[in-house]
C-alpha cells in the first residue's frame, strides 16, 4: 500500500478506531505496509527520595522518561529532593485507571495498603 493511500486511510478510518476503543491507548503505526495497532501503557508509581526519605506519587505513560524529568529536576515538587529512586510501580492499560491508582496511594487507604504490603 503507498505510503498516500495509507495516510489517507488512516485519516478515514483510524478514528472511528479510536472513538470507539478509547483515544487514550491507541496509537497507529505504519510499518512498510502495514498497521499495526499498539496498547499503550499508562503506570501509577512511587518514588523515594534519597535526601529526605520522602514518598512521591504519580502516574505517567512514560515510566523511563519521567524518572529521568525527576531526577534532572524537571518536576518542581521533586526538584528539591533528588535524587529519587523509583521502588514500586503498577502497569494500566489506560490513563484513568492509573490516574485513579495513583489518588488511591495518597488517600488513607492508599497508606494502610503500602504499609501492609510493606512498599513503603
Amino acid at each position: 500500500m503507498p505510503k498516500a493511500l495509507l495516510r489517507r486511510w488512516l485519516k478515514e478510518h483510524a478514528w472511528k478506531v479510536c472513538k470507539h476503543e478509547s483515544a487514550s491507548w491507541v496509537r497507529i503505526l505504519s510499518i512498510t505496509h502495514e498497521i499495526v495497532l499498539v496498547l499503550m501503557k499508562y503506570y501509577a508509581y512511587i518514588l523515594k527520595s534519597d535526601r529526605d526519605q520522602r514518598y512521591y506519587y504519580g502516574s505517567t505513560s512514560n515510566m523511563a522518561e519521567r524518572l529521568k524529568k525527576h531526577n534532572a529536576g524537571g518536576v518542581p515538587s521533586t526538584k528539591h529532593r533528588r535524587p529519587l529512586q523509583l521502588i514500586y510501580q503498577e502497569e494500566f492499560d489506560n490513563k484513568a485507571l492509573a490516574l485513579n491508582r495513583e489518588l488511591f496511594f495518597k488517600s488513607i487507604d492508599g497508606y494502610k495498603w503500602l504499609k501492609e504490603n510493606q512498599i513503603t
